[in-house]
């Protein structure tokens, strides 16, 4: 179903509008949990938003899930890890 609502916004159709507001859902849900993490240095919370969101699009788990056979496990440890990975601040190394 994501893949016809992706391609209705892509050609133009009016069940495009769904895919839309489907995935300005997705980036409010997104932007609420990047505001909570603790940013490094160069990120503002519009940019990791924006970063996450692409990362995490139906078209990348179905590459890697549909297409690679990644376990669905394997694709959402993998996504978490590298994003939280990047994003977050590390902890100020302690003097000694």
């Amino acid at each position: 179903m994501a893949r016809a609502l992706e391609a209705a916004l892509v050609s133009g159709d009016d069940r495009g509008t769904a895919w839309r507001d489907r995935m300005d859902e997705l980036n409010q849900i997104v932007r609420a949990a990047v505001a909570r993490l603790r940013l490094a240095d160069g990120w503002t919370v519009d940019d990791a938003t924006d970063w996450v969101w692409s990362r995490i699009q139906p078209t990348t788990w179905q590459h890697l899930v549909g297409e690679r056979e990644w376990s669905a496990e394997r694709y959402t440890d993998r996504t978490v890890g590298s994003l939280l990975q990047e994003l977050s601040a590390r902890p100020a190394a302690s003097p000694g």
